[in-house]
């Protein structure tokens, strides 16, 4: 599309002069980048960017996951992810060494008993110390057949003693009373 302006040459419309504006990314696959990049899953952006219409969803997910595993598009990324990282005005003072100073001064100075313990706690787990993890023994008895059998002996008579019943007690040979016939449940017909 041409322009013309009062008196000046026509001026043509913008255009991409730099071949290598997209680093070798098809303007597709920049935009399915920069979707990812704003928040979209894999799966929403490749649906924003092509027309998937009529596909299976087992297509569209394939389809997604090839588009965010080529090695350009990872690099992209990457790219993008570090840019923002970088201007990012905490990044550059989170290191190791700040991190474990102030956890040192939470551990030393805290008010609570319960935030230096968790300061102190969180210090061990960073360098090894493993003073805060639970340990669980376990022991293996090679028994036989027989003292199990004079152990669970002793266990039910030990519960026989202990426990009470209360109730009444038939022989086993006899037959239960007979029940009460059941009561019709079913509706009577409305007259």
């Amino acid at each position: 599309m041409n322009v013309r302006t009062s008196g000046l040459a026509p001026v043509k419309e913008a255009q991409l002069v730099d071949k290598y504006a997209f680093q070798g990314l098809t303007s597709a696959q920049h935009r399915f980048v920069m979707l990812v990049f704003s928040g979209l899953s894999n799966v929403e952006a490749y649906r924003a960017v092509f027309d998937v219409t009529g596909w299976a969803d087992t297509s569209v997910y394939t389809s997604a996951y090839d588009m965010a595993n080529k090695p350009l598009i990872k690099a992209k990324l990457t790219e993008l992810r570090q840019r923002v990282e970088a201007q990012s005005t905490l990044a550059p003072n989170l290191t190791r060494e700040f991190i474990l100073n102030g956890l040192m001064g939470l551990a030393i100075n805290a008010t609570k008993e319960s935030v230096q313990l968790g300061a102190l706690q969180t210090l061990g787990k960073t360098i090894g110390i493993d003073l805060f993890r639970d340990t669980v023994v376990t022991e293996k008895r090679v028994r036989t057949v027989e003292e199990v059998e004079r152990e669970l002996r002793t266990r039910l008579e030990d519960l026989k003693r202990t426990l009470t019943i209360e109730g009444e007690s038939r022989p086993a040979d006899s037959t239960p009373a007979a029940a009460p016939a059941a009561r019709d449940r079913r509706r009577k017909p409305k007259a």
